[in-house]
């Protein structure tokens, strides 16, 4: 594009900064690079040229401001560059879980494609909050908002930036629970409209309090000398992880029987038997089923029950629900003490004494599951 021709007098001044006279006073205007519209910058030249040299750093595409650095030896990197450097230099050293980390490596690939390009050092608060707000959710903008936040402050201590824009941003509190419980007339007519691999799934949910990424990698060789033995997940980077011993009652026997019996050869107890027989990245047997299958055929079998359908699907109660329903149910219904629910639950919070069994390097802590459905 050419460039607009300079009138004598503007010459001197910063690129987009113009003089315009009036009545003999001298107004200094900013023209924006890409809205071309016209600011008013005061009357003081000084004050005038400062106010736009820094509003073109701002401004200006990130192409220009690259190829200024370049000129001036800043040698500044974009947001892509930046992310890059955190990966190889950061990610390595976070705890994250699998899960977690899947999720946040997301993360940095659309920071990448959306405002890669940009100058890391033109990137401000304000555009960080834009960012964020455009996203119309409270919870996405926690999630993106902390891991944003660590990457400007690893930028600026590695002296890429002199100021994290990210501190300033504002902090909002996690939005409360709106998923409605789940009752057991609910939940028995979920099980009615269920696959039948999906009922072996809510009732071991129900009875055994586990969580569906726990629940998804029960095998069964993890049964051993009548115990079922759980490694929770969650407590994986924990620095006493929690490993559970549940005892297999005559229901639990009962569940695992059955999830036999449609004759699939699968080393998993909650399995199925798809449609193509093909591994991926996150199966080790084509029988295997993930947790966001097994979540969306639970929220098929609740729709398709009717169950809370005059509700907004965020209202509606997920296959977490069923967790809170068993440990109700423990509490209220068979009048267990809320410490017994939280120590079937794994909650690291309960004082328990661990049992060595037989076999097995890790502590074990003995808990009960009795529930008769």
């Amino acid at each position: 594009m050419t460039p607009r021709h300079r009138k004598q007098g503007n010459g001197t001044l910063p690129v987009n900064l113009y003089k315009n006279e009036v009545k003999g006073r001298v107004y200094y205007n900013y023209i924006h690079p890409l809205t071309k519209r016209k600011h008013s910058l005061g009357t003081n030249r000084l004050k005038a040229i400062k106010r736009a040299k820094l509003l073109n750093e701002k401004t200006m595409p990130d192409e220009d401001i690259a190829v200024m650095d370049k000129v001036l030896g800043k040698g500044a990197l974009t947001i892509s560059q930046l992310i890059d450097r955190y990966d190889k230099e950061r990610v390595p050293k976070k705890k994250w879980k699998a899960k977690t980390k899947s999720n946040m490596l997301s993360y940095l690939r659309r920071y990448k494609r959306e405002f890669g390009k940009r100058h890391a050092a033109s990137i401000d608060t304000k555009f960080l909050y834009d960012w964020l707000a455009a996203l119309g959710s409270d919870n996405a903008y926690i999630k993106h908002k902390g891991l944003l936040t660590d990457i400007f402050s690893f930028a600026k201590s590695v002296g890429v930036i002199e100021q994290s824009p990210a501190t300033e941003l504002l902090k909002i509190d996690a939005p409360e629970r709106v998923r409605e419980r789940l009752t057991k007339k609910e939940f028995d007519a979920i099980y009615d409209k269920a696959e039948d691999w999906v009922k072996v799934a809510m009732d071991l949910f129900l009875v055994t309090l586990l969580r569906p990424a726990d629940l998804v990698r029960l095998k069964y060789d993890d049964i051993n000398d009548g115990y079922l033995l759980v490694s929770l997940a969650k407590t994986d980077t924990y620095k006493k992880p929690v490993h559970l011993a549940i005892k297999m009652t005559a229901q639990l026997e009962s569940i695992v029987a059955r999830s036999r019996r449609d004759g699939i050869l699968s080393p998993y107890i909650v399995h199925r038997l798809p449609q193509r027989k093909v591994l991926g990245q996150r199966k080790d047997h084509w029988s295997q089923v993930l947790e966001n299958y097994l979540s969306e055929a639970f929220r098929v079998a609740r729709d398709q029950a009717g169950v809370k359908k005059e509700l907004t699907l965020e209202q509606r109660p997920t296959l977490y629900e069923i967790r809170a329903l068993g440990g109700h149910i423990y509490e209220k219904k068979l009048g267990w003490k809320p410490e017994e629910v939280q120590a079937l639950m794994g909650h690291s919070t309960v004082k328990m004494t661990g049992t060595y069994l037989a076999g097995h390097d890790v502590t074990y802590k003995e808990v009960s599951a009795n529930m008769t459905l």
